[in-house]
């Protein structure tokens, strides 16, 4: 089997490359579709991404995966050394339930359905903050160890496969695989403040990669080195910026209220990924190396109202405004498509697969902050994206009603490992060669759940996150 590349772009929309694509400005996604196969990718609405990328990397919907927001609810009572995870409890999970009956496809779930689950987590949320103030427990960040379900690189270190996992979401602690995992928070600045950068010191708490030595290998990735001024006047038109501006764009202060200083935050998450996969690569030489990239997202959040003026009437940017913010959102997409062009130009017979979680679209009227930052939002879990290359994949097809959830059933097969006959997704076989089909007969079987343990964030670490998780507009004050 030839080895597979997984690019988790978080946010990426065919609403921004289409028009890219047209003017030749992509020529690495333009190579993968015209070798390959793309789709317009359903998402699950109502849920966060910690929960879309674990649905993502398991198949199974967020309700199975035991990850269903950025946080879970626990029970305590220090008393009789009791702490007890409650959120899968009936009284809990009733609108969830209750929608469930309204919903019979869970791919395509009603209105009423999609209602229920934001009534599922809001309920998670206010008994979470009355627990709380009654110090018998509340909401606690998620972690893998609360993950329920085998994610694909469990499923492939079993079958003896090695696979180099970066940045994935809801991934520390590190499973113990074949290869190497390096967690999101292996990044000192992903989604931390730079007063939370005393992570460097972890006595008694588990390592952010797996092996625990690479850690050590990637701290100089972490320095906050300016990227080159040719990068970022590629990004950024530097001339049509302020002295102060550029200076913002060069900081290594980290505020999300700071359009510039939040913007070089999520450059840096990025290429701190991107130098970390390339060096899993070339170390490690995994079967599958899957790498997660949040910039995108972030970009779009923070630029949209810029990228699409005529979306905010109610609130249109001035002229020196789209100058200077303009060409953002393209501009990056340009910048990481070269990345990852120059990432694959050794591995030409590799089976790469490109996906988002979801689209973006502007904050309405009634939502929008002018003094906040962010224009962008994906609350209705618009489409995101698929395209997937490889010898087996035929070329220039055109793939109709793709999911999330069909993702992993698809990277299994095309792995010749059996689909857990428990996935509600498919395998996507309109993209895949006769040839292979015909010589590859799809087996099924059931497998195991995780064991479910309970690591948690320490008390000044969750808190660290908390806040920025607030700043950014995922978590309620």
């Amino acid at each position: 089997m030839p080895k597979i590349f997984l690019f988790a772009l978080d946010g990426a929309t065919w609403e921004v490359i289409n028009p890219l694509l047209e003017k030749g400005e992509l020529p690495t996604l333009r190579h993968f579709i015209e070798k390959g196969s793309k789709a317009s990718l359903r998402s699950l609405p109502g849920y966060k991404s910690p929960s879309l990328w674990t649905s993502i990397a398991t198949g199974k919907l967020p309700e199975e995966t035991g990850i269903s927001y950025f946080s879970n609810l626990f029970l305590e009572v220090p008393l009789v050394n009791l702490k007890c995870n409650i959120t899968n409890n009936f009284f809990i999970k009733w609108p969830y339930l209750l929608g469930k009956q309204f919903s019979k496809d869970p791919k395509k779930p009603t209105q009423f359905g999609t209602l229920t689950k934001q009534m599922y987590i809001y309920t998670q949320e206010k008994l979470g903050q009355l627990l709380k103030k009654l110090r018998l427990g509340g909401n606690y960040l998620v972690t893998s160890t609360f993950r329920k379900e085998k994610a694909f690189w469990e499923i492939f270190n079993e079958a003896g496969k090695s696979c180099g996992i970066v940045g994935w979401l809801a991934t520390w602690p590190p499973d113990k695989i074949r290869g190497c995992m390096v967690c999101p928070n292996a990044c000192s600045l992903f989604m931390k403040t730079l007063t939370s950068e005393n992570r460097k010191e972890r006595k008694g708490t588990e390592p952010l990669t797996y092996p625990d030595y690479v850690i050590e290998e990637l701290e100089s990735f972490n320095r906050f080195d300016a990227l080159s001024p040719e990068r970022l006047d590629a990004i950024f038109r530097l001339k049509h910026l302020s002295d102060q501006e550029r200076k913002d764009l060069c900081s290594n202060d980290y505020d999300p209220t700071n359009l510039l200083k939040f913007s070089r935050h999520m450059m840096h998450t990025d290429e701190f990924f991107l130098k970390a996969a390339e060096q899993v690569a070339h170390k490690f030489n995994p079967d599958i190396l899957a790498v997660y990239l949040p910039g995108i997202d972030g970009f779009q959040h923070l630029f949209w109202r810029y990228h699409q003026p005529d979306q905010f009437l109610f609130s249109p940017p001035k002229n020196e405004e789209l100058q200077k913010y303009g060409e953002v959102i393209n501009n990056y997409y340009k910048h990481l498509d070269a990345r990852l062009g120059a990432l694959l130009q050794n591995e030409k017979n590799a089976v790469v697969i490109v996906a988002s979680d979801h689209g973006i679209a502007a904050i309405p009227e009634k939502d929008f902050n002018p003094k906040s930052p962010r224009s962008g939002q994906h609350e209705n879990s618009p489409d995101g994206i698929l395209i997937i290359k490889g010898p087996m994949i035929k070329e220039g097809e055109t793939i109709k009603e793709a999911h999330l959830l069909d993702l992993v059933p698809t990277l299994l097969y095309l792995s010749g490992l059996p689909v857990d006959e428990r996935m509600p997704g498919r395998v996507l076989t309109e993209a895949i060669t006769e040839e292979f089909l015909r010589e590859n007969h799809l087996q099924k079987n059931r497998y195991e759940k995780r064991k479910v343990s309970e690591t948690f964030y320490r008390p000044e670490e969750e808190q660290s996150e908390r806040e920025v998780l607030k700043k950014l507009g995922y978590l309620k004050n």
